[in-house]
């Protein structure tokens, strides 16, 4: 059994107004996954993203651009509520997550992936 925990957004600075792309995650061989959205002050979209796009030979197989497209069902509103996104039977090669502010937010956004696989 593979268990994956990280952290994929840790105190991003809101005020910026600008979107954040999180480090994307092999994630071949994992079929639930959770991702714990944690906003202080702040509001906005948190969504997961998936491809299918062939890798590199070499670790860490990173896609170097890659077809990225919105994982149904998997994009949360953020308002000062605790949210969180599931999936399961998510057999895409490739994940990462997305991060939009809303206008004026001012606080710091973090999120936490966990998943299980084989």
């Amino acid at each position: 059994m593979r268990i994956e925990s990280s952290a994929i957004f840790s105190a991003v600075d809101s005020s910026l107004s600008q979107t954040s792309t999180a480090q994307q995650i092999f994630s071949g061989f994992m079929w639930c996954l959770t991702i714990a959205p944690v906003a202080a002050g702040v509001a906005g979209a948190l969504k997961a993203q998936v491809s299918n796009d062939p890798s590199g030979e070499s670790y860490p197989y990173l896609v170097a651009s890659g077809s990225w497209v919105d994982l149904p069902l998997a994009t949360v509103t953020l308002a000062g509520a605790v949210s969180l996104i599931q999936a399961t039977n998510a057999g895409y090669r490739w994940l990462r997550f997305v991060w939009t502010p809303t206008g004026g937010s001012t606080g710091t956004f973090s999120a936490q992936f966990n998943a299980k696989g084989v």
